[in-house]
């Protein structure tokens, strides 16, 4: 789609709630980041689902996050996400984030997008500090600093204010703008981002309309460990949909 100029977007003016390991989000910032609005728009990491371990993470979450790449691909067609192996917590990255709020607005977005490709795009689990350690080289910054009282207590707020606004429901990804209190909740077609951004609506909820590409699809069943070398060989030529077992698919 022809995008409109955004050069007259304020900055600080709107507003993202949103946690690495949710694929919706990591659609939404890639997103802003190719239309070159991160500089301008707060992006407030979160954590969704604190209680999150890969050894907790049953056939029944694996199902949901294999359809939830499923519906990126078809919600969102100008986005690249492949199907990791888990849903890693997201916790130590964002502790990483709050200990790099020091850096510039552009080595910030520059770090986050790492660490949202180095799961979504690449399948890293950026719970692992190895994972963290490469993302910390490969941007160039040289250490990761342990985050003061003040930055603990900025990105504590950001997480109190998602998970207790009624308007917020806890859902992710979230776009409010501050000038007028409006909304958008969920990851939205490319225009109804535009949109929204352009201030032509006030209120967004995900949209049943979507871009289908047709691709082949694959259902797999049981174990998306046990499966995970077919998984790995065919996630990017097909959708992969996963079910516990065989009756849950009916």
């Amino acid at each position: 789609m022809n995008l409109p100029d955004f050069t007259d977007l304020p900055a600080g003016d709107f507003v993202v709630y949103g946690d690495l390991n949710c694929p919706f989000c990591f659609a939404l910032h890639e997103r802003l980041f190719t239309w070159n609005l991160l500089d301008r728009i707060e992006w407030r990491l979160i954590i969704h689902a604190p209680d999150l371990e890969a050894s907790g993470f049953s056939m029944e979450d694996q199902s949901l996050l294999a359809n939830e790449v499923f519906s990126i691909h078809h919600r969102a067609p100008d986005v690249p996400v492949n199907l990791p192996k888990l849903r890693p917590g997201s916790e130590m990255a964002t502790r990483l984030m709050q200990g790099l709020d020091f850096l510039s607005v552009q080595q910030q977005v520059s770090t986050r997008v790492s660490l949202y490709r180095a799961l979504w795009v690449d399948g890293r689990d950026i719970a692992d500090p190895d994972t963290l350690q490469d993302v910390v080289v490969a941007t160039g910054i040289s250490e990761a600093l342990a985050p003061d009282q003040a930055q603990a207590e900025k990105f504590d707020t950001w997480q109190k204010e998602w998970e207790t606004s009624n308007d917020f429901d806890r859902r992710i990804p979230i776009i409010k703008r501050a000038s007028n209190d409006s909304l958008l909740l969920g990851l939205p077609t490319e225009e109804a981002l535009v949109d929204f951004l352009k201030g032509s609506r006030t209120f967004y909820v995900n949209d049943d309309a979507c871009i289908f590409q047709p691709r082949p699809g694959t259902l797999v069943f049981g174990s998306l460990e046990n499966l995970w070398p077919l998984v790995e060989n065919i996630r990017n030529s097909c959708e992969v949909l996963h079910f516990a077992n065989v009756d849950d698919c009916r």
